[in-house]
Order: structure tokens, then sequence, then C-alpha cells
């Protein structure tokens, strides 16, 4: 019983962190409950390394939303209409990322 408690103030504490941190990228109370039902702790990797996988993976999140997470977080997409599925250098480029023909060096 006492582990069952604990697990469950463990889990809440830590979606509530991962609301703080969603919220800092200006993310709806709705949307980030969406997030992180999704990904759990893996929020964290994926708002920094490749917001726009986003549009793929969440209902009610397209290209333009996914779009001004990744510029919030110093993501700088390379043109509409690229493929963001793979989350390749070719798609988006992290601020200050060099790119590479073979991905990311």
């Amino acid at each position: 019983m006492a582990a069952e408690i604990s697990d469950s103030v463990t889990a809440k504490r830590d979606m509530r962190s991962a609301m703080m941190f969603l919220q800092d990228y200006g993310i709806s109370m709705a949307l980030a409950v969406k997030i992180y039902n999704q990904y759990g702790a893996g929020v964290y990797t994926i708002l920094r390394e490749n917001p726009y996988r986003l549009a793929d993976d969440i209902s009610g999140v397209g290209f333009k939303i996914a779009d001004e997470i990744a510029r919030k977080a110093g993501i700088h997409h390379r043109g509409e209409g690229t493929d963001t599925s793979q989350g390749g250098c070719a798609d988006v480029e992290p601020a200050g990322a060099s790119c590479h023909p073979q991905g990311r060096v």
C-alpha cells in the first residue's frame, strides 16, 4: 500500500513538472496533457530535439502549432512542405547546429 502511494505521488510530481515545462513553450494545459500522455518522460527530448513530431503524433497539432513550439525551443525549420517525420537534419536544425549530407556531424 505504501509503495503504491509513493508511486502515485512520484507519477503526479513527474506530470506536474512536465506540465510546467510544456507551459514554458506556450502550450495550453489541455494540449500539455495530450502531449504528456503520448510521450511521458520522453516529452523533454521530443520538444528539445524535434517538436515537429507533435504534428505527426498528437491529434489537433498541425504544422503551425509545432512550428511555434519549435521556434520557442530555438529550432529553425528549413521550409514548409518538407517531411518532418524523419526528424533529419534537412527538416529541422537546432540553433547553431551544423548539417552534413549524411546527418548531423
